[in-house]
């Protein structure tokens, strides 16, 4: 087992994450500037409905945000050395904020609704997993990421939310 020293270790957990951290950020100023400009997007699901009747993931999972995930992605793997890398960690984070999603309206949480816990990991899950394709994530690099995530995401979305940015403080 690999020994660490917290610093560096946390250290290392963002710089590791920081592709999907950024990705995942990034989505917030995106759809708060498609909505003030009036752009349209195209939901992932199509608007698709499952045999229950309710969405698949719903309106604010789109193929404009799934594009600004993977270039985003892929410019801050770009800017650390490892464009592949990134592009898989923006990739993963829209797929585990997709999954997030899906698991919601699946629980009829609706859009907006509280997921404690899951609205702030799920990207982070989805990053992590797409990331291990290349590039092994240790346990304890994990745990620092979700430790990480579970301090900073939270504080960024209420901050988001108090400029006007997002519609919903999580």
């Amino acid at each position: 087992m690999e020994s660490y020293s917290f610093g560096l270790l946390f250290k290392e957990a963002a710089w590791f994450i920081l592709p999907a951290w950024i990705a995942n950020g990034i989505l917030t100023p995106f759809g708060y500037a498609k909505r003030m400009l009036g752009i349209p997007d195209i939901a992932f699901d199509f608007g698709k409905t499952l045999s229950d009747g309710t969405r698949i993931v719903g309106d604010h999972v789109t193929w404009g945000g799934l594009f600004v995930a993977v270039v985003t992605g892929t410019a801050v793997g770009f800017l650390e050395g490892r464009p592949a890398l990134g592009a898989l960690m923006g990739f993963g984070a829209f797929f585990g904020d997709a999954f997030g999603s899906f698991l919601k309206r699946r629980f009829r949480i609706p859009p907006g609704g509280f997921a404690p816990v899951l609205d702030h990991i799920d990207y982070i899950l989805g990053s992590c997993a797409f990331a291990a394709l290349i590039s092994p994530v240790s346990l304890p690099l994990f745990l620092a990421v979700v430790f990480l995530t579970l301090i900073f995401h939270p504080l960024l979305c209420i901050a988001a939310h108090a400029l006007g940015l997002k519609e919903v403080p999580w």
